[in-house]
């Protein structure tokens, strides 16, 4: 018989900080790391329910998570849904739906989102009411080919080709960029000025996001940096654990003046860039400045859900392959979410 299993912000302190496991809880259910950036949320209390799982023969078969946020435009706490997961032996049992359904009874109605959900994910909340929109998302990388033909061969050597130019692309707008006086600041953390500039250019954000929230991503990532990860244990079917990983927060800096802000995360050769703000004035800048970071952190693929950004980008040919991915935004029917710009860091992908 399933065995159904929910689990506070106690439960995950006393696992995590006290080594006490509590009736199953274990890094098969949620990765360390993860938990503890969730123990350590501005806005949860010791009895809220933060992860649901179901067991087989003792076994965690299927299990899901969530964290509240504060909105700072409707001045409420929402709570986002991060991870589903279904063993293939239990696929068409319905556990998703149950372990999703338990977690936003104890919640409440109306007051759960998800972003970026697969699509048995999407599929859940649509039938628990939320209503789903799907945004543009941009995605530019390398062509892979394969030389297992002549053809393969020639395609090979031409794209080789195309690589090299966007090198010597690469190249020459790192000379034009130099020539720009603009001033970077590497800060890891969100003082009262920049959030200000945060708020006052997010006018068309449909979320804004506290300034403790934003502190607490920079402070907790759900990642951890792990070179060696050859030796991480394979076994677990969610890992927290990257070969490389940095997030960092950049102010872009004009004539004294504060004129952009950006977060991106460098993960596995991956540049995304998960927040973005700026003065419509300064826009040639800070798009300067986050493509100096792309180039010289030796980015093999860019992600971005900024349009104007993402065409800039198009423009210069820096990659080989274009391609317009779509993101899913579950949202319940109070929210209104029409014609809103959405982040990339939103819901839970900021990690």
């Amino acid at each position: 018989m399933p065995d159904l299993k929910i689990y506070t912000i106690l439960d995950l302190r006393n696992w995590l900080i006290h080594n006490y496991a509590t009736d199953g809880l274990s890094d098969k259910i949620i990765a360390p790391q993860r938990a503890y950036a969730i123990i350590n949320n501005p806005y949860v209390k010791d009895e809220d329910s933060v992860l649901c799982a179901i067991f087989e023969n003792e076994i965690p078969v299927a299990y899901t998570a969530a964290f509240p946020d504060w909105i700072e435009r409707e001045k409420r706490i929402i709570w986002w849904f991060s991870t589903l997961y279904c063993h293939p032996s239990v696929q068409g049992k319905g556990y998703g739906l149950i372990v999703i359904g338990q977690l936003c009874e104890l919640i409440g109605e109306g007051n759960y989102f998800d972003m970026d959900g697969a699509e048995e994910t999407v599929s859940i909340f649509n039938y628990l009411g939320l209503t789903t929109r799907y945004v543009p998302r941009y995605l530019f990388t390398h062509k892979n080919i394969h030389c297992n033909s002549l053809k393969g061969v020639l395609a090979y050597m031409v794209n080789c080709i195309n690589q090299w130019q966007c090198g010597i692309r690469r190249k020459n707008l790192l000379q034009k960029i130099a020539k720009n006086n603009y001033i970077l600041r590497y800060v890891s953390y969100v003082d009262d000025t920049t959030y200000r500039f945060i708020t006052n250019n997010a006018t068309r954000d449909v979320f804004v996001r506290s300034q403790a929230t934003l502190n607490w991503i920079i402070s907790y990532p759900f990642m951890q940096f792990s070179p060696l990860i050859n030796r991480v244990d394979k076994s677990l079917e969610f890992s927290s654990m990257v070969q490389s990983y940095a997030l960092q927060l950049v102010q872009v800096w004009k004539y004294s003046k504060l004129v952009g802000v950006f977060l991106y995360r460098m993960m596995n050769g991956q540049f995304s860039l998960k927040y973005l703000y700026y003065e419509q004035n300064f826009v040639q800048d800070v798009f300067e400045a986050i493509a100096e970071h792309i180039i010289l952190l030796k980015a093999q693929s860019i992600q971005t859900i900024d349009k104007t950004f993402a065409q800039w980008l198009k423009s210069l040919m820096l990659t080989t392959k274009y391609v317009e991915e779509k993101q899913s935004f579950s949202y319940p029917s109070w929210f209104e979410a029409k014609d809103k710009n959405i982040q990339l860091g939103d819901g839970d992908v900021f990690v």
